[in-house]
């Protein structure tokens, strides 16, 4: 069974489970801020979910076990920006497959969004093919921090999740 529990709900250790999380290089080197996070601004941060309405961040639990993060940002009445992370500690294989198709169902029959749009690093393949296998498209690139990015996107009547 796959929960999504919302950051804002998270208890202290949760929080500073994802904050492990993110701060571990594997996660931190496929992000747009790569530098070290302090408990108290990532605390800061779930903070102020409880106040925004275009963003929304969950941990993903497959059995009771937390696999990863989700995000959906920049939420319009259509459509988001998505991102997720799998909890790197984890050796589990196809964590990728589970969250990714969480997060495109709680996009697409909770908030009844009709495109998800994405970013990721050009040199990231593991992340283009995961995103390839749900038919997201490459609609341009651009670059950020000096790096190739490929912007994809999915739309709601294309999915195959």
């Amino acid at each position: 069974m796959i929960e999504l529990k919302n950051f804002t709900e998270l208890t202290a250790d949760e929080r500073t489970m994802v904050l492990e999380w993110r701060n571990h290089e594997s996660v931190r080197n496929h992000m747009y801020t790569t530098e070290f996070i302090t408990l108290e601004k990532h605390n800061t941060f779930i903070d102020s979910l409880n106040h925004c309405n275009d963003k929304i961040y969950f941990v993903v639990i497959k059995n009771s076990a937390p696999i990863g993060v989700v995000d959906l940002v920049d939420i319009t009445d259509t459509s988001a920006f998505l991102g997720l992370y799998a909890n790197p500690f984890s050796d589990r294989k196809g964590i990728g497959r589970i969250i990714l198709r969480a997060l495109i169902r709680y996009a697409y029959e909770t908030l009844h969004l009709t495109a998800l749009h994405l970013e990721c690093f050009e040199e990231n393949d593991k992340a283009k093919a995961l995103y390839q296998k749900f038919d997201f498209i490459e609609t341009k690139r651009t670059s950020k921090n000096n790096k190739p990015i490929l912007c994809m996107e999915l739309h709601r009547e294309h999915r195959n999740a």
